[in-house]
């Protein structure tokens, strides 16, 4: 079946299928033929059991690749096709102003996060209008001492085209600031940094060629950065590591992981003797993380193939007993498994801990602890003020406190900052700001397997129509859907599509879906199975070259996700990717195989920000312009403008 369809792709690369009737004559990308081997390569690291003999795909646009965007013809290519796709939405450009205007009236350009209370003093962001990035901030916490600017990303920004600044901490003394920044839009940071017990001595991490963390250091204030110590090597390549404290501040936590198993090490910061302890030597198939709470390790996991994970503890110590290796038999449950309640984290407080999850498909949040006696675990699940929300994490500094903050927010209600009160069982919205005429509920599609798939739906209640009305359709979750059932994504996400047609809520006409990286191989994947349910579609940066890109291991990343997708270099992985795969290599030659191989009349644009990285544009004026342009280009196909 053949569609008027309109595709576009958001963030690093913005790709458009759109009918037009505008004479204008894209860049043609030339095709350099190139049979790519999957199996077995000598040399080449495919894998453990590649396949023999080899099965060679052709791609003709293999060679249209420039990992440090230095590669000029590559570039010029894409400079003409930015070109192109503007003269193409050159009718929108009043409607984009109208829309970045309408963005920018949302936004509280000078605006301040909630302190937070750490030692003696509160510490906070902020933004100013007209400035682009964040100014991190800290004023004396008891009295009405001048406010200290410690980090001015807008000043760090200068002369650079990207600034992400990833994490900002303080040294436990409070004389220090550690920052990671990304300057490229790569997500390699510059630095990696987490304290020790005092503010002597930091434990980074540093990455291998291909980008995996894999080696953890100490080292020493004011000492060469050659007299560091090693503290941590992980060589399995599906393995990376990292490195925190626990709340508690007493432990050193190294985490190994790949997608399906994990091992963690902790180190006593307490004891100048102490060397790292495994909690429990790696299972193939078990996950598990850690905190400290009083004289125990909590521990979330799916011991016993439970695969929604459960709450489980350990004495200290058994894992700190130098004389024995721990192992997950010596742990014991905290709260029993429950299939419906799916396990996410902990974070503890000197007096209780709070457990963060899923249940009813909702994020939850319970207040946990044990009774006076010390032995018998209790937990009381946070209420919620409506339906269908979400919660999220807010900064909790200090171990010695009766107060939890967290993040709410829903489909109607904007980022609320919430902190609840341990003695009083009381919570209070620190800040907040409402949006009216917004009404939000729940309807459920079946899935082809019978599976009940949950569909959150906001609209304004003034523009709610009985059938028919402008529809986005966005898509998260894929827990039941990797290695050989990564096809039930696509099939889910179609079922969701249909049911909203067939309750009348929208039609194919009126009805968009959005997709970003993995979530881009998505809207390919559907876009190839049902074009007929979509009138536009958003993908950002989006992972279509699935082949391609999980077949070679030089690329940052990829081993790791061979315990996700599957590793096509093997027989039974190959044949099941290749059914899904959309595209072969990237976005930029989607385009190119698209405009080849297309027999319709409908046009396609690539519009990619050269200067921006995986998550878009770090200045959130040039962000806001982006989705501009996205919002003009759905309502354009939409035929909607802005009378909707």
């Amino acid at each position: 079946m053949q569609a008027n369809l309109g595709l576009l792709v958001r963030g690093l690369l913005l790709l458009a299928f759109v009918t037009t009737t505008a004479s204008l004559t894209p860049p043609v990308l030339e095709k350099r033929p190139k049979n790519v081997p999957f199996g077995k390569v000598p040399g080449e690291n495919r894998g453990k059991q590649p396949m023999e003999p080899v099965i060679y795909l052709e791609d003709p646009y293999y060679y249209v690749r420039d990992d440090n965007r230095s590669n000029t013809e590559i570039l010029d290519h894409l400079k003409a096709e930015n070109a192109y796709t503007k003269a193409a939405l050159s009718h929108l450009d009043s409607l984009q102003d109208e829309l970045y205007k309408e963005l920018l009236s949302h936004v509280q350009e000078t605006d301040q996060k909630v302190p937070y209370p750490h030692g003696d003093f509160v510490y906070y962001s902020g933004t100013e209008e007209g400035k682009a990035y964040r100014i991190h901030y800290r004023k004396p916490r008891h009295d009405d001492g001048a406010e200290e600017i410690l980090l001015d990303v807008n000043k760090l920004a200068e002369g650079h085209a990207h600034c992400g600044v990833g994490k900002v901490e303080v040294s436990p003394d409070h004389k220090f600031l550690a920052y990671s920044v990304d300057f490229t839009g790569y997500e390699t940071y510059d630095i990696y940094i987490k304290w020790g017990r005092d503010a002597e001595t930091l434990f980074y991490v540093t990455q291998d060629a291909a980008q995996r963390s894999h080696k953890v250091w100490s080292h020493l204030v004011g000492a060469p950065q050659s007299d560091d110590t090693t503290l941590f090597t992980e060589d399995d390549e599906i393995f990376s590591a990292d490195v925190f404290k626990t709340s508690s501040g007493r432990f050193l936590v190294i985490p190994t992981s790949s997608k399906e198993t994990s091992e963690v090490r902790v180190l006593d910061l307490h004891d100048p003797q102490s060397s790292l302890a495994i909690v429990a030597p790696r299972v193939q198939g078990v996950q598990y993380t850690v905190e400290h709470w009083q004289n125990e390790l909590l521990i979330s996991t799916n011991l016993d193939g439970d695969v929604n994970f459960k709450l489980m503890s350990v004495p200290l110590h058994v894992v700190l007993d130098k004389q024995k290796v721990a192992h997950n038999s010596q742990w014991t449950s905290v709260f029993a498994y429950d299939p419906t309640v799916k396990v996410a984290s902990v974070i503890s407080f000197e007096s209780f801990f709070v457990l963060s999850g899923r249940q009813g498909g909702l994020t939850q949040r319970w207040i946990c602890g044990k009774d006076t006696n010390n032995s018998t675990w209790h937990k009381t699940r946070l209420p919620m003020p409506e339906a269908i929300y979400s919660l999220g994490t807010a900064k909790n500094a200090e171990y010695a406190t009766t107060k939890y903050r967290y993040t709410y927010s829903s489909l109607t209600t904007p980022e609320q900052t919430v902190e609840y009160d341990f003695i009083s069982n009381k919570t209070v919205i620190l800040k907040e700001t409402p949006v009216p005429h917004y009404d939000r509920e729940q309807v459920e599609a079946t899935a082809s397997d019978g599976t009940t798939i949950p569909i959150s739906v906001v609209y304004r209640k003034d523009k709610k129509k009985p059938e028919g009305q402008p529809q986005a359709l966005h898509l998260y979750g894929y827990e039941a859907a990797k290695y050989l059932t990564k096809i039930t994504t696509f099939t889910d996400f179609i079922a969701c599509a249909e049911h909203l047609v067939a309750t009348k809520v929208t039609s194919p006409s009126h009805m968009t879906c959005e997709g970003r990286s993995a979530g881009g191989l998505l809207v390919g994947a559907v876009l190839n199975l049902r074009p007929d349910l979509f009138t536009a579609a958003v993908a950002g940066v989006p992972f279509v070259d699935v082949m391609n890109t999980m077949s070679d291991a030089t690329i940052p990343l990829t081993t790791g996700e061979w315990a996700e997708w599957g590793n096509p270099n093997e027989l039974k992985y190959f044949d099941y990717m290749l059914q899904y795969s959309p595209f072969s290599y990237m976005c930029r030659v989607q385009v190119a195989k698209l405009r080849d191989l297309k027999t319709d009349n409908n046009q396609v644009l690539l519009k990619m920000d050269l200067e921006a990285g995986h998550f878009s544009a770090s200045d959130r004026y040039h962000y806001n312009k982006e989705k501009a342009v996205v919002l003009s280009f759905l309502l354009d196909q939409l035929k909607y403008h802005l009378k909707c």
